[in-house]
């Protein structure tokens, strides 16, 4: 762990901080992408195309 974080240039305290707070992150993300297509699959959430998308945007410019 040592030389991982002075390859990172942090202290091992701060190393083990940033890797448990990106993994919840990713794991919130995990969350909100099962329940998203959970609610796609029962009929609740619809799709989007990426040309419509972009119009919503105003990127279809």
């Amino acid at each position: 762990m040592t030389q991982l974080a002075a390859i990172a240039g942090k202290d091992s305290d701060q190393l083990i901080k940033d890797v448990v707070s990106e993994y919840l992150a990713e794991q919130a993300d995990i969350e909100q992408a099962d329940a998203a297509y959970s609610r796609y699959l029962a009929g609740q959430e619809g799709t989007v195309s990426l040309d419509d998308l972009e119009k919503r945007l105003g990127l279809d410019g």
